[in-house]
């Protein structure tokens, strides 16, 4: 019975020592990690709309009360020039493809961008390469786009439909969601 409390003490002691060295080194770290995180943020709005300042707008949660803008996550007003940034979470064969849609102030999209995926390696997970990609850029809002095989234009990646179809409407989503904020 001595024995055992002993080694419960022993353990107990050992996880409250663990415990707050994770604490200490989590408000360590907490700074840079939030730094990392808006940087690799300013550089993926950077790349699908590039511009001179961006300002979150507060439409979103208001649009994602409606079906069909349920995957919308945020959207910044771009200034220098005029325009928008969408982001989005359609719904890939492995999870949510985190995007970001730019669209100019005329509603033409400006670049797309993928900043997280689980999509199959070397299937699906080539949705984010630009030859995929840059197939949206220059469609204008208005048009509903589609891959070949549901009667569109957009070329689907091999062998990842299922993929390359979310991403084309989460590319349809945020042209929705500019003629909405657009207004």
């Amino acid at each position: 019975m001595r024995e055992g409390m002993k080694l419960a003490l022993t353990l107990m002691l050992i996880s409250a020592a663990a415990g707050l060295g994770l604490s200490w080194v989590n408000g360590l770290t907490a700074g840079r990690i939030v730094k990392q995180q808006e940087e690799r943020l300013n550089g993926s709005l950077a790349k699908a709309f590039p511009a001179g300042h961006y300002e979150k707008l507060d439409k979103a949660s208001s649009l994602r009360q409606r079906e069909e803008f349920a995957t919308v996550e945020a959207i910044w007003k771009a200034a220098r020039p005029e325009g928008y940034v969408v982001s989005l979470a359609p719904r890939g064969y492995g999870g949510k493809l985190n995007c970001l849609v730019g669209i100019t102030a005329a509603g033409t999209i400006r670049g797309v961008v993928v900043n997280q995926q689980n999509e199959t390696p070397g299937l699906g997970s080539r949705v984010v390469e630009d030859s995929f990609l840059s197939q949206f850029k220059g469609v204008k809002a208005g048009k509903l786009l589609a891959v070949k095989k549901d009667g569109g234009t957009i070329q689907a990646v091999s062998g990842a439909t299922v993929s390359s179809r979310a991403l084309t409407r989460g590319v349809n989503t945020a042209l929705a969601v500019f003629q909405e904020v657009s207004r």
